[in-house]
């Protein structure tokens, strides 16, 4: 499969168009006719994250937040981003992220968080569904009851 192809079926779990207009997902990285030897999924594409993959044979990073989000105007290996970009090139491995789009989509992390949490009368932030964050409604408690459950769920 190709990393384009492997983007199409993400694309049918948290569609691209459902990502804020600020936010980045996508492929940021890589050939997207490269075929795929393996994902490593994470929160944020880190030095340790692309050590992983290269050491396990995988050529694609799948992360939740993107890397890019302005407009990069250098590329310095003595710079956070940079070093970071400079080291997925030289090991061949390509980023994506799915960010907003995963946050909005149905059943995606806003869904899977609220489902896991257990609130009722679950919504949209705004009302209609898909949105950017999920409401509802807990049981009365503290606050260090509240965080103490959360901790245990999560």
């Amino acid at each position: 499969m190709k990393i384009s192809e492997f983007l199409q079926i993400i694309d049918t779990i948290a569609p691209w168009e459902l990502a804020e207009a600020w936010d980045n997902p996508g492929l940021l990285v890589g050939d997207p006719e490269e075929e795929v030897t393996g994902v490593l999924l994470c929160v944020d594409a880190t030095p340790a994250a692309v050590d992983c993959a290269a050491a396990r044979g995988l050529n694609l990073i799948l992360a939740h937040h993107p890397l890019l989000f302005r407009g990069t105007k250098h590329l310095r290996a003595d710079e956070y981003e940079g070093a970071l970009l400079m080291r997925l090139v030289r090991r061949g491995i390509s980023l994506a992220a799915a960010h907003t789009n995963l946050d909005r989509a149905p059943g995606g992390v806003n869904d899977c968080l609220a489902a896991r949490l257990g609130p009722r009368e679950v919504t949209g932030l705004l009302g209609e569904l898909p949105c950017l964050g999920r409401v509802g409604v807990i049981d009365t408690c503290s606050l260090p009851d509240f965080l103490a459950a959360v901790k245990e769920k999560l």
